[in-house]
């Protein structure tokens, strides 16, 4: 039997605790994650979280990435904490995968790429708190690796509503197709109930 190679995966970016409510995310954006995390793995598309996690000590900080050592004094982001693993209701299935990373981006220094090639993947789906962080940062990023990306706009939150859609409007779109959760389970399950050939 040849093995599948699936050429999407779904990146849902610092769904933690320490992040979601300090960052514009909610209990209704939780929920919507939920549904589409539910909906990837039905349709066999790969579901990838990341977390943002520190060792004791956080030998990863430095005080010259002003942001990173802001973060991290700031808020709970140690490795073994609760504060820092998925949040609950985004429990990861057996299945999926969690990447840990300790700078903005999703590929810096972490072992996505690997994972993402070793899959086969060259397209990505994202969604994340917060926008102007880790989703432009990934986006970015995912970009000038050459990987097709979309971002759910509807899936993503900042502290800040007009940053979210200032970057939504103005930035990210030079890099990423802009969608919905909704129009984009829309267009996976009609991929889905194509005829195979």
């Amino acid at each position: 039997m040849l093995e599948k190679s699936p050429s999407t995966a779904l990146l849902l970016l610092d769904f933690i605790p320490a992040v979601v409510p300090a960052f514009g995310g909610s209990p209704d954006l939780l929920q919507k994650v939920q549904h589409l995390a539910n909906e990837a793995r039905i349709s066999g598309v790969p579901t990838i979280f990341t977390r943002t996690a520190f060792r004791p000590g956080s030998p990863e900080v430095t005080k010259s990435n002003r942001l990173i050592h802001q973060v991290a004094h700031n808020y709970p982001f140690g490795e073994g904490d609760l504060s820092s693993e998925i949040c609950p209701e985004l429990k990861p299935s057996s299945d999926d995968i969690v990447v840990t990373k300790r700078r903005v981006s999703a590929f810096f220094g972490t072992d996505l790429e690997i994972v993402l090639r070793s899959m086969h993947i060259n397209a990505l789906v994202l969604a994340g708190v917060c926008t102007s962080g880790v989703v432009l940062s990934t986006v970015r990023d995912a970009a000038d690796r050459d990987y097709q990306v979309t971002v759910l706009v509807d899936g993503c939150a900042d502290v800040h509503e007009e940053d979210h859609q200032y970057l939504m409007n103005r930035i990210i779109p030079m890099h990423a197709t802009l969608s919905t959760v909704d129009d984009w389970l829309t267009t996976l399950a009609s991929a889905a109930a194509q005829p195979r050939a």
